[in-house]
């Protein structure tokens, strides 16, 4: 009997940290705001923006040879993470 208070009481030590860190990564990705913009002759690019400063600038497409940007706008909003 007392080993399963003890997993009951882990488990919900466990639920409440849980859940205690999903409310924080909730509550820091709401102050970030993706905003695409057309870079002219490379394509889409994408700003990423926390508390209303300009955290990333990408014009063009990371990780890949070259520089060529985005597509299109939806593209860019998806890889930056916002989707329309």
């Amino acid at each position: 009997m007392l080993m399963i208070k003890k997993y009951w009481a882990y488990s919900l030590l466990f639920l409440s940290v849980l859940f205690f860190i999903y409310q924080k990564v909730i509550k820091e990705n709401q102050s970030l705001q993706v905003k695409a913009f057309n870079t002219n002759n490379k394509g889409w690019g994408y700003d990423i923006f926390k508390d209303n400063k300009l955290y990333i600038h990408q014009e063009i497409i990371p990780a890949i040879e070259g520089r060529k940007g985005f597509a299109s706008k939806d593209e860019a909003q998806r890889v930056g993470g916002v989707s329309s």
